[in-house]
Parts: C-alpha cells; structure tokens; sequence
C-alpha cells in the first residue's frame, strides 16, 4: 500500500511539474517578442530579512514593481521575537544603537517605535564565575585557585580580557578603513594578534570561550577589530531595542509592500540573461525579473546553483565566508534555586554553556535564564538530536550548579547554525580573507546585485544589513536605467 501512495504521489508531482514545465515553455520570453509583455516584475528580492525588506520598499517607493520571495514560513530573518513564550524571548538581533541612523530611520517611516531597553536592577550586574570546573564570586576571582592568568592580568574578570587587549590597540579611525589595506599585517590568526599584545596562553583561553567568533585561530584579527571598533568610530553611545520586539520592524517594513512577501520560497537555481534573470524555487515555481537584490547568507547561497558571469574571487568568498554558530537554550526556572547557593544567578562560564544570562521581567524578577553557546561548544551541541540536547544543557546545569537540579524547565531552542536558510548568526572572516576579498567579493554580477549583513563594509549586524539594502537599491536603479 505504501508503495501505491507513494506511485500516486509521484505521478502527481510528474504531471504538476509537467504543467508547469509547459507554462514556462508557453510564455517564456524567449518565444515572444517583447519581453516585457512577460513579466510585471522589475526587480525580484531574494530573502526576507530586514536588508531584503527594506531594498523592496525603497525600490516600491522609486515606482519599481518588486517581489520579495523568502524560504521561510516568516519574514524577519534573523530579527526573531518568540511571541508565544512569556517575556517574548528574542532569539536574533536586539540592540540597536542610537548611532544606526538607516535602521532607526527606517523604523521611524515604518511607524515603529525605538526605546530604551527597561533599566535592569542593580543586582544583574552581578555575575557568578566557573571556571575549571568550581564556582567563583567576582570578588574572590583575583586570588582564586581557578584563576591562571599572568600576574598582570589576574584582576581582570573573563569578561574584560578581550576589551583589555583590544580596545586600546584598535588602529584605525574611520569605519571604512579597515578593509583599505594598509592593515593586511592584521589579517592573521586571532590568537597571533593577542600573543602581539602580550597576552598569556590562559587569557587566550578564556578569549576563546565566549567571544563572538567560531575560534581564535580560525578568525581574522583585522574581523575582531573591526567588530569591536564601532563601539569607538560607530556614532553609538547607547543601545536601544525595537519596542514590543524585534521581530515588529521587519513585519511592519512587510505590511507596507503591495506585494506581500511570498514565503517558503527556497530558491535553487538563478540564471542571468541578456536583460533579464530567472529565479528557480524548490517547489516549482519560476520568477523573472529585470534584476535581482539577492540577500541570501552565503552559507545558504553556496547550495544554489548561480548560472552568471560570476568570478573566482566571488564564487571563493561565496563557498568558504564563514559564519558564526550561535546556539541558544532559554530556561524557566520552577524556584530560585540560586538563592540557595547564594551565587548570582546569571553566570561566566568556561563550560559547554558559555555565558547564562538572567533575564528580569517588569517586577525585578528573574522569568528566564539563557544559556548562549558559540562556536566549537556551538557546533558540538547542533549535532545532539533535539531531546538529547535537552537533556544535556539540565545535566550541564545540575553539574555547574547543584541546586538547579528538578528546578529549571527548558522552554525553547534556537540553532543559527542548524538554521538551513542561514548556517550561523551572522559571517566572520578567516585569517587572510579579508585581503583577498573585501570589498571585491560584493560587486553586482550582470543584474544581480547583492545584499545582507555579510555585504556591509562599514556597520554590522542590523544597521549593516540596512545600510546594504541602501547601497544595492542605488546600484539597481542605476543598473535599470543604464
């Protein structure tokens, strides 16, 4: 019977891709004479993330028809606000600084407000260390047994050593200076650049636990730099949050399109034409357009098939950019189990969880903590089958902390790296990438320009991606008119 249903299904599937096989012969362009009789479409906007979004609406708002097409059931990519859960935990991007002028903009045509995080109470600032396996207070770190750093370094908490050795060795000036090159000496192994700086062996261990990389001697200095400098030559001076979640902007930036988003539209193939480039999706369907924007991670773009006159340098950028792992593991907690330890609740940790952070609500209280993984811990936790990897952050838990035992329930799981549409939190470059790419690697090919965090050459993150969504915009409409 299986093999029945599984016939029938197939021949189905035969006779719906012959249909639609036959549409696509009917009304090619190719068969007719004016190709703009084929399609409606002036640019077609791949991913609908906050770059993707914001392209489609400059484009509608110029009078270019546009289609944005995501693979997910969702817009927001990797803004993403867990609705459903007391708190709305957020499981992508948060902060934004009162410096990101294109996001803070763009929110502020969209009818979005941008606020003040809620001041947390004065005992979050305090954190509980482990480290080698015991338990540390803040206070006691500097003399404790645990504590292997170099004498220069032992009053530094875990948490500081990176800025400690960073910050103050930050060589450029400008946000875009950093990728000119006269900084190639700098595109070396992470852990080479803190030797530099004077660093100990036991510092560069503790760096490379919980700092926002996949690992020290797989990432780039110059990327660590250029990361860290915005806090200095980025315009911000404080971090804001998108009022009632992160995930209201991309769904506002959505409900202005006349064309709605269309979701769970994976894309498979783009073909580049004379004046014109096909789109090819997963579960059949066919697009064309003038151009496209495409803001695909590369992580996600190197499984489609690009038939353009691509280059080596960018199909090398395409297939080995890396991007950062991040795992996320958000608890309740049944009882404030802390307090019978008499710890901090949220903790530093050089365990297979990295950091836990105390979530407060309105009250002061402590409605959740999350554990957040990166990198090798991140990759060896993504390969753990969903309940094992529940099973494992409880028992890590009960290890770190005893009293947490039968006292913490795990209410949701987030994975950038198992994430097929994305493949990591946000990319990072590899020692020696950033001189053989940057900013080569980003340049329009035929009338497929590109766009996304990974394409932004001054800001990260969220203002990055806007800011890209800009600069492609500019370079479709020239490209259109051209």
């Amino acid at each position: 019977m299986k093999n029945d249903i599984s016939f029938t299904q197939n021949r189905r599937e035969f006779i719906r891709q012959l249909s639609v096989s036959s549409a696509t012969l009917l009304f090619a362009p190719d068969f007719i004479g004016n190709w703009a009789k084929d399609t409606r479409t002036d640019v077609v906007v791949l991913g609908g993330g906050i770059s993707g979004l914001y392209a489609a609406l400059q484009l509608q708002e110029r009078g270019y028809s546009v289609r944005v097409l995501e693979a997910t059931n969702r817009v927001g990519g990797r803004m993403f606000t867990i609705d459903n859960l007391p708190g709305k935990p957020e499981v992508g991007g948060v902060e934004v600084g009162d410096g990101y002028q294109s996001l803070i903009g763009l929110a502020k045509k969209v009818g979005v407000p941008i606020v003040d995080h809620a001041p947390a109470p004065p005992q979050a600032r305090e954190v509980s260390l482990y480290i080698r396996g015991k338990m540390v207070s803040m206070q006691d770190w500097s003399s404790s047994e645990q504590n292997l750093l170099a004498d220069s370094e032992k009053k530094l908490l875990p948490s500081m050593i990176e800025s400690h050795y960073v910050m103050k060795n930050i060589p450029f000036k400008n946000l875009d200076e950093w990728y000119s090159g006269k900084f190639q000496s700098l595109d070396i192994p992470y852990a080479d650049f803190l030797r530099q700086k004077g660093a100990s062996e036991e510092a560069i261990r503790l760096i490379d636990v919980n700092a926002n990389i996949h690992d020290v001697n797989q990432t780039s200095a110059l990327h660590v730099l250029r990361s860290l400098s915005l806090r200095l030559i980025g315009g911000s001076t404080k971090t804001l949050r998108v009022e009632g979640g992160s995930s209201r902007l991309p769904e506002a930036v959505a409900a202005q399109l006349k064309q709605p988003p269309e979701t769970g539209k994976a894309v498979t193939r783009l073909v580049q034409k004379k004046k014109r480039v096909e789109i090819y999706c997963a579960d059949g369907s066919h697009y064309v357009a003038r151009a496209i924007i495409c803001t695909i991670p590369f992580t996600a773009l190197r499984k489609v098939r690009i038939e353009a006159p691509i280059s080596d340098l960018q199909r090398d950028a395409i297939q080995n950019m890396p991007y950062i792992p991040i795992s996320q593991v958000h608890m309740r907690p049944l009882v404030p189990f802390w307090e019978q330890d008499k710890m901090p609740a949220a903790m530093w940790t050089d365990s297979s969880l990295g950091r836990i952070f105390a979530i407060y609500n309105e009250r002061g209280e402590i409605e959740r903590l999350t554990a957040w993984m990166v990198g090798k811990e991140a990759v060896k936790f993504d390969k753990l089958p969903q309940e094992d990897a529940k099973k494992f952050i409880l028992a890590e838990m009960e290890k770190i902390r005893p009293t947490s035992k039968n006292n913490l329930e795990i209410i949701y799981v987030n994975s950038w790296g198992n994430n097929p549409f994305q493949g990591g939190a946000y990319h990072q470059y590899a020692p020696g990438q950033i001189s053989r790419w940057t900013p080569h690697f980003a340049k329009s090919i035929g009338n497929i320009c590109f766009a996304g965090e990974h394409t932004c050459f001054t800001h990260t993150g969220m203002e990055g991606a806007a800011q890209s969504a800009e600069r492609a915009v500019s370079d479709i409409i020239q490209m259109l008119n051209s």
